[in-house]
C-alpha cells in the first residue's frame, strides 16, 4: 500500500478522503494497522515464514554489523567475507582476466602493482604537480622562519653591521699662517713692483731701473718639507701602567726601607702646552736673520739658511753691493 499522500488528488471526492485520513486521530490509525494485520494473516503460511525469515536476516545482519563495529573499536580488523564463491568483486579484481604465459626474459620490471597506487586518496593536484604559487608561498615561509630563527640566535644587529666600531676622524690642518688678504696684497706689490721697472726700463732711466729690485733674482732654496714629530723613544702609556700595577702590589709602609720604584714619565706633571709643528712658509721668513737650530725653525717656520755672510752676500741687489763697495774703499 502507498502512502496517504501518494493519492490521486483529481476528482474531489479522492480529495475530501485525502483530507479526512490526514485529520485522522491516533486511535483510526492504530485500527488501520490491525485491519493490515489480519489481511495478512488470511494470505496463508506461507507469507509469515517468509517475513518472518526476511526479519530474522535483518536481525542477524545488524548483529554481525555491530560485532564488526566493536572488533574495528577494539582494535581488530577483520577481512572482508565474500558472499558468493564464484561471484566476481568488482571492485578488486578484473573480470575475465587471462594472464599471458611466461616467457624467457625477465619482465619484473615491467610488473604493474594496482595495489600501489591508492587511486580513492589521489587528488587532482597530485596530478597536475605543484602549482608556481603554492612553492612561492612555501619558500617565502621558510625564508620567514629562517630570518625569525637568526634574529634569535645570531649577534644583535649592532655587531653585524657592515660599518666600522671606529670611525675614521676628521682630518685637523693646522691654521694657516697668510690670510687671502696678506697674499692680495702681496700679488699688488709684486705687481707694482713690475709695473715701476716696466715704466723705467720704456723711460731708459738706468738709475732707476737700478734702484729697483728684482725679486726674481732671488735665490732659490731647497724644497721644503713638512717638519716630522719626533718619534718617541720608550713607550709611554706602558710604563704608566707598570707603574699602576707596581703601586698596587705594594708592601705595607711599616716594613720601612725604599720606596717603589717607578719610571720617570712626562705625564706624572702638570702638562705643559706644547705648540703644534706648522709647514714652513717662505713667504714671510726674515731674508737676513741668523738661522738657528732645527727645532725652532719647525716651530716658527723659518727656512734654515747658510753661513750668515753667504746669505747676506747672495741676496744683494747691484746698488747695494755698489754701496758695500764704496764703504769698503772709503774705510
Amino acid at each position: 500500500m502507498g502512502s496517504l499522500s501518494s493519492l490521486p488528488t483529481g476528482n474531489p471526492n479522492e480529495r475530501a478522503h485525502q483530507l479526512a485520513l490526514e485529520l485522522a486521530t491516533r486511535g483510526e490509525l492504530e485500527m488501520l494497522s490491525e485491519a493490515r494485520a489480519r489481511l495478512a494473516n488470511t494470505q496463508g503460511k506461507k507469507a509469515k515464514r517468509k517475513a518472518r525469515e526476511k526479519q530474522l536476516e535483518e536481525a542477524r545482519r545488524l548483529a554481525a554489523l555491530q560485532k564488526r563495529r566493536e572488533l574495528r573499536m577494539a582494535g581488530i580488523i577483520l577481512p572482508p567475507r565474500r558472499r558468493k564463491r564464484h561471484a566476481i568483486d568488482y571492485n578488486k579484481e578484473i573480470p575475465f582476466e587471462k594472464r599471458p604465459a611466461p616467457g624467457l626474459h625477465d619482465t619484473s620490471e615491467e610488473v604493474y602493482d594496482p595495489t600501489e597506487t591508492d587511486f580513492r586518496r589521489l587528488r587532482q593536484q597530485h596530478l597536475d604537480g605543484e602549482l608556481r604559487s603554492e612553492r612561492e608561498e612555501r619558500e617565502r615561509r621558510k625564508d620567514k622562519q629562517k630570518l625569525k630563527q637568526r634574529k634569535e640566535n645570531d649577534l644583535p644587529p649592532s655587531l653585524l653591521s657592515a660599518e666600522p666600531v671606529r670611525k675614521r676622524s676628521k682630518l685637523v690642518l693646522p691654521e694657516p699662517q697668510i690670510s687671502d688678504q696678506e697674499l692680495e696684497q702681496v700679488v699688488k706689490l709684486g705687481r707694482a713692483s713690475e709695473t715701476a721697472r716696466e715704466a723705467a726700463q720704456e723711460a731708459g732711466r738706468q738709475a732707476s731701473d737700478t734702484l729697483l729690485a728684482d725679486y726674481s733674482l732671488t735665490p732659490a732654496t731647497g724644497p721644503l718639507r713638512t717638519p716630522r714629530a719626533p718619534a718617541l723613544s720608550r713607550d709611554t702609556i706602558l710604563q704608566e701602567a707598570q707603574n699602576i700595577m707596581a703601586l698596587t702590589n705594594v708592601d705595607t709602609p711599616l716594613k720601612g726601607g725604599l720606596n717603589t720604584p717607578l719610571h720617570e714619565t712626562d705625564l706624572g706633571g702638570p702638562a705643559t702646552p706644547k705648540k703644534a709643528a706648522q709647514t714652513p712658509n717662505s713667504l714671510i721668513v726674515t731674508p737676513f736673520r741668523t738661522p738657528s737650530t732645527a727645532a725652532a725653525d719647525a716651530a716658527t717656520g723659518r727656512l734654515k739658511g747658510k753661513w750668515p755672510t753667504d746669505t747676506f752676500l747672495a741676496r744683494l741687489t747691484p746698488e747695494e753691493e755698489l754701496l758695500l763697495k764704496l764703504s769698503s774703499t772709503a774705510g
